[in-house]
């Protein structure tokens, strides 16, 4: 199934209907061929940002890039200390692609510094995270678009049931049409790649 991309525009016009209540979810959903979390996202979406259409950007409105770049690697940096903190574990290895946010000095020193190594995808080479970029194509349309979550704890909830489900009940072709857990604890995985 190939992804649908949406414009602006669209997203605008569904949303305002939405919002207008001349038509019920439902009915949106079956007239537009949605998934009823896609169209309520693309309301809330609107309700909450459509202020600034008509806010006037001065000097307090428009950060600075560097200031916004700069917010950016220390979220990113304090994300992996927050999860290295609740895990209790440090990975051996950490895995990005080639995005500035991961390259910068501040970050690299940081994933260093807490004694990973640093691998990142070759430049160009899309298929190097087809696995992981697979899952989570499955998760979003097994799962994700098809409910809504009011939380990060249902959403969090909902991917690790699906991990479990993924390796322990679903089936894979690519592995005979046996489960992924079934190869790893006969040791195949490392054949099968």
């Amino acid at each position: 199934m190939k992804r649908r991309k949406f414009t602006p525009g669209f997203k605008f016009k569904v949303a305002v209907a939405a919002i207008s209540e001349q038509f019920s979810l439902p009915d949106l959903t079956r007239k537009h061929q949605l998934a009823p979390a896609q169209i309520s996202t693309w309301k809330r979406e609107l309700l909450s940002h459509g202020v600034q259409v008509f806010q006037k950007p001065t000097k307090a409105t428009a950060p600075d890039p560097q200031v916004r770049e700069d917010e950016l690697l220390r979220r990113c940096r304090d994300l992996v200390a927050e999860a290295i903190a609740i895990h209790r574990v440090t990975p051996d290895i950490f895995n990005t692609d080639q995005g500035a946010q991961y390259t910068s000095q501040m970050f690299t020193e940081f994933i260093l510094s807490q004694g990973m190594r640093l691998s990142m995808d070759g430049k160009g080479t899309a298929t190097d995270n087809a696995f992981i970029e697979r899952l989570w194509r499955s998760i979003k349309y097994e799962r994700l678009y098809l409910h809504e979550y009011e939380t990060g704890k249902q959403l969090y909830d909902m991917v690790d049931d699906y991990l479990a489900y993924y390796n322990t009940a679903r089936r894979h072709s690519s592995i005979g049409d046996d489960y992924p857990a079934v190869w790893y604890r006969a040791g195949k995985m490392e054949k099968s790649a």
